[in-house]
């Protein structure tokens, strides 16, 4: 379990960073941006866009604590914080009540939320970015645990956040934390950028890379169409390993990223430089 109170308390805890609130969620939850190193940030690291990966946000705030180097990264560990308190809690973490009926029968009358992806709102945030919006192949019109693309592009509140820190800052590399697989994915249709770049992290985490075929409306999707630099999708953690993700699946994950976010810094200051 991580909810965003762990969240709250570990972000407390840590050490020459400064914490930004970028936007609030769906039920009103600060979306923090953390911000570490000197001077402007070429790179931005972002977990837990899905509800059911809430520990792709522990880990990328294990990783911040255990960073020091000098080049600036910011990291925005929890994108989805009503996805994921309602992933680890329940129904028990949504007080107004019609909200919690609303949920209730979009998770086909369950309480068990351990595999919900979604926001609050019922729309998975990862394909509501405007980047082939709609096409992909299990893009849902309608409410649901996953897969739902939402009303419009950027309809929520969450993608806005993101959308709105991207574009202020046009990073030079950003990095999407999901799990499950242990592979990378990079590009965008027909749009592939720094190949070199990819296969180097790639060989740093000892997962294989992979060109996305039939992704759309994800964040990797949007910046790549949008941006002239570097974006990729990390899936870390087993492929076979079920959810909620054991201690066990996370150790893995731990040593597999073990400074790689240093590696981020410098491949960012290398592709803003070329």
């Amino acid at each position: 379990m991580y909810t965003y109170s762990d969240l709250e308390k570990d972000i407390l805890s840590l050490k020459k960073t400064e914490r930004e609130i970028i936007g609030a969620s769906t039920l009103d939850k600060n979306i923090y941006a953390l911000h570490k190193g000197e001077g402007k940030s070429r790179v931005l690291i972002h977990g837990a866009i899905h509800a059911r990966e809430f520990l792709t946000a522990k880990l990328l705030i294990e990783l911040l604590k255990d960073y020091d180097g000098s080049l600036p990264l910011t990291v925005i560990p929890m994108v989805n914080p009503d996805g994921v308190d309602l992933c680890n809690l329940g129904l028990d973490s949504i007080y107004d009540k019609s909200r919690r009926d609303y949920l209730y029968s979009v998770n086909g009358k369950s309480s068990d939320f351990t595999l919900w992806k979604a926001n609050a709102n019922a729309v998975d945030l990862n394909v509501n970015f405007d980047a082939g919006f709609g096409k992909g192949k299990l893009n849902l019109t309608y409410p649901a645990p996953e897969n739902y693309i939402g009303e419009k592009p950027f309809s929520e509140r969450e993608s806005i956040a993101l959308k709105s820190i991207t574009e202020k800052n046009r990073y030079s590399l950003t990095v999407s934390y999901h799990s499950r697989g242990e592979v990378l994915y990079y590009g965008y249709e027909n749009i592939v950028r720094y190949k070199e770049q990819v296969n180097k992290i790639a060989d740093k985490l000892g997962y294989q890379p992979l060109l996305s075929k039939g992704s759309h409306g994800g964040y990797k999707d949007w910046y790549t169409l949008n941006f002239s630099g570097l974006g990729i999708t990390v899936e870390t953690g087993l492929d076979n390993a079920s959810y909620p993700l054991s201690d066990k699946v996370f150790e893995k994950m731990l040593k597999d990223n073990k400074d790689i976010l240093a590696f981020y810094a410098e491949t960012a200051s290398e592709i803003g430089k070329i």
